[in-house]
């Protein structure tokens, strides 16, 4: 729409993940055939399977926040995220609940192993440590019912529902789900 970068169009080249390590290496080594130059992770759970392929071939991940541990600790210069390290996010959402006042939490992210990680090495104890009681739904990246993870989410009636991390329309249909159920 704006002609690029300098003059210098864009193209992007979207491989969507669904969480799964299969589907990140290959999409890394689609990636790595057309040799682009560089990877935009948008919070995927198993961009840590990618790192080893993205950096033997020099294709340096960038993003907001890491959705993996491994992703978090690549070597500077192989991966850049710009809100640091999985821990400080960990942190700053529970900081917010905490800092509104919320004392229950119903959240959703991907089953896979590294939410598992993130959740009950960092969300957890941190959570309770601010004496946050949080629920949390693991529904697979592809092919949930959105709704059901809504009406789960709501039965308890929570202070705050939402999500950690699902795929953008995974994310967009959880809260038009939870809007529907009120």
């Amino acid at each position: 729409v704006l002609g690029g970068i300098n003059g210098r169009p864009l193209e992007v080249d979207v491989c969507g993940g669904d969480g799964s390590p299969e589907t990140s290496i290959n999409c890394a080594n689609g990636f790595v055939s057309k040799n682009v130059p560089l990877v935009i992770d948008a919070v995927d759970q198993s961009m840590g399977a990618a790192v080893p392929i993205l950096g033997s071939a020099g294709i340096p991940i960038i993003g907001t926040l890491a959705g993996s541990f491994v992703a978090d600790a690549a070597e500077y210069g192989q991966a850049f995220y710009f809100t640091g390290p999985v821990s400080f996010a960990a942190l700053a959402s529970m900081s917010a609940l905490d800092t509104m006042g919320k004392t229950t939490a119903s959240l959703a992210v991907n089953e896979s192993p590294t939410a598992h990680a993130y959740v009950d090495d960092l969300i957890m104890p941190i959570a309770d440590g601010m004496g946050i009681d949080v629920s949390v739904q693991y529904p697979p990246a592809s092919g949930a019912n959105l709704n059901v993870v809504a009406a789960t989410q709501l039965a308890d009636n929570p202070d705050m529902a939402g999500v950690i991390a699902l795929p953008e329309d995974g994310c967009t249909s959880l809260f038009q789900a939870l809007r529907r159920q009120g």
